[in-house]
């Protein structure tokens, strides 16, 4: 993973992932571990290459899935990493599609309100309003799969959220 080639990045991420979808999450308690070495090896999950940023998107929506079969919740500081990068590459067209795969698991394993929450904070610092209309777009297809009653609490920050938004691009 530690690798300078982004090709090389690309296919260690891929080998994690399919090992851990393999193994059907009996290696669970380990990945902290190997999320930590994800972390280190992709400064942060800053990455501006996007065949790295799709597998690092794809890893954590393989991850998400794993632990919805568990009926498990991930730990917070993967479900905060997964949502801040979702929400940094939803805006590019071509990791539209992984962003919101990762968001739309993640809100399977971990309650939609939280996330939503990250979500709104990670998108408040970005300025391109490329990310802000995805978000949005991505948030009505979410409103639709899941429901709103799925926010609960956290309905209200939403829709100051969106309002906001919608305001701004007036």
């Amino acid at each position: 993973i530690a690798s300078s080639n982004w090709k090389e990045r690309v296919e260690a991420i891929s080998h994690l992932t399919s090992f851990y979808e393999s193994e059907g999450g009996n290696h669970v308690a380990t990945f902290p571990y190997l999320f930590v070495l994800v972390r280190d090896s992709t400064k942060s999950f800053k990455e501006s290459n996007f065949n790295v940023a799709r597998a690092l998107l794809e890893m954590f929506t393989a991850i998400f899935d794993v632990h919805a079969t568990l009926v498990k919740v991930p730990e917070s500081c993967i479900c905060v990493s997964a949502t801040k990068l979702a929400v940094e590459k939803v805006g590019d067209r071509k990791l539209n599609q992984a962003s919101a795969a990762c968001l739309n698991s993640l809100c399977a394993v971990k309650q939609p309100s939280k996330v939503l929450a990250v979500a709104i904070r990670a998108v408040d610092s970005i300025k391109s309003p490329l990310v802000h209309e995805a978000l949005l777009g991505w948030f009505k297809s979410f409103c639709s799969g899941f429901g709103v009653s799925s926010l609960s609490a956290g309905v209200q920050d939403c829709l100051i959220w969106v309002l906001k938004v919608g305001y701004q691009s007036y």
